[in-house]
């Protein structure tokens, strides 16, 4: 088995390494990215080691592929430290696991067809930027609009951001009692906002200070507007400090939505929400290759705990599959790292597949109020998924309007 031990971004093609190679890996081989085991706490080595058996690494001989370089943790090659911890974690013995570096894998793949480079990484990886990329922009002054994604928490903003940037409250982009995004209701001024923020024909780069659902949860709102020249920043705020480049505290606005009826329709398209007469079809088996997906924690989906203190159900909503969608309601530990990098989504899209769920099927996702499928929803697009879309509800609609109480609890398997 081969296991590229670089970083997500290099895996998946979104940037280039210092000998400026092109970023992707070798097809067939799972990412297992260093930065994964650096983490000290209990709780990052309990993810890596979930990650690591969730690959299957536990139980096979192993190929890593490194970079050369040095990790600034733990002063040793990248290659040599996760095998090291891998033979120190699962007790494996030393003798199944060999290193290679990119340059002999290139050799590899010159001479063996069967083991060509997956240049790009992704079908659709442009969806998600680094931030060497969204650097380079600012500085050569290209047609890019940042817009920092957040909930109540100007202050947070007001303290650090990246240059250029504008604020987002999305507490004023969702209705009160259900948090759902209302297009007609309370839909951004896109008149005034695109002129004064230049959204019209430029690049929109969303990110927020967490791991990317924020971001995400903003970015379903424009795209079912109409505004889908955007992309999501990689690791967001984190991974742009972590790069070494400066953040901002001179604030440059807001985008402001009207808490007013429009006077006319909004550009709406029909391929992001989908409404809870539509879910109760797929329950009741009225739509073919149509799939509805739990983008809840396991507890939740099992109905051991309902994730939110506002919601006192328990449970799923009938016929959900359960997504491998991490921990917790601010948590998609399955999909990234504790910094907001990509895992590796190809491995996901095949448990999927095994699953029945490909990228032809229409997948509906839904967790407890929308942030968590909506952020799904942009792995699925750099996956190439065809046709997803978000019950905007999810468990918090449904369980109140309709009465569902979750299907029965099912073992912890």
């Amino acid at each position: 088995q081969l296991v590229d031990v670089r970083e997500s971004s290099l895996f998946h093609g979104w940037s280039s390494d210092k000998l400026q190679r092109t970023g992707g890996h070798l097809r067939g081989s799972q990412l297992f990215s260093h930065s994964w085991i650096c983490g000290t706490d209990d709780i990052n080595q309990h993810r890596a080691k979930q990650r690591a058996e969730l690959a299957g690494l536990n139980s096979q001989p192993l190929v890593l592929i490194g970079t050369g370089v040095e990790c600034k943790t733990c002063r040793q090659d990248i290659a040599v430290s996760t095998g090291k911890w891998l033979v120190r974690t699962f007790n494996m013995p030393a003798t199944d696991i060999s290193i290679t570096t990119p340059d002999s894998a290139d050799r590899k793949q010159d001479g063996d067809v069967d083991c060509p480079l997956v240049v790009g990484g992704l079908p659709a990886g442009d969806v998600f930027v680094t931030a060497e990329w969204l650097n380079a922009c600012i500085m050569n002054g290209e047609s890019v609009c940042v817009l920092h994604a957040g909930w109540d928490d100007r202050d947070v903003f007001l303290f650090g951001h990246i240059p250029s940037a504008h604020y987002v409250d999305l507490k004023n982009w969702e209705d009160p009692e259900t948090n759902n995004f209302c297009p007609v209701e309370y839909v951004a001024v896109l008149t005034d906002s695109a002129n004064r923020f230049k959204l019209n024909g430029a690049r929109i780069v969303l990110y927020d200070t967490g791991v990317g659902i924020a971001a995400s949860r903003l970015g379903v709102m424009l795209w079912s507007l109409g505004l889908t020249n955007l992309c999501i920043l990689s690791g967001g705020l984190r991974s742009w400090c972590k790069s070494g480049f400066p953040a901002a505290r001179v604030p440059q606005g807001s985008l402001e939505v009207a808490h007013r009826p429009l006077g006319c329709q909004p550009r709406v398209t029909d391929d992001v929400f989908v409404g809870l007469d539509f879910v109760r079809e797929i329950t009741l088996g009225l739509h073919a290759n149509t799939v509805l997906v739990s983008c809840c924690s396991w507890k939740e989906y099992v109905g051991s705990v309902s994730g939110y203190d506002y919601i006192s159900r328990r449970g799923r909503i009938p016929t959900a599959r359960w997504a491998l969608s991490g921990g917790g309601k601010d948590d998609l530990w399955h999909w990234h790292d504790e910094l907001g990098a990509a895992a590796d989504w190809n491995h996901l899209a095949r448990l999927w597949e095994v699953a029945g769920i490909t990228r032809s099927t229409h997948v509906v996702l839904y967790c407890g109020t929308g942030w968590r499928c909506s952020a799904i929803w942009f792995y699925l697009r750099a996956l190439g998924y065809e046709c997803v879309s978000v019950f905007d509800g999810g468990w918090n609609t449904g369980c109140n309007l309709i009465g569902w109480i979750g299907a029965p609890l099912i073992p912890a398997t």
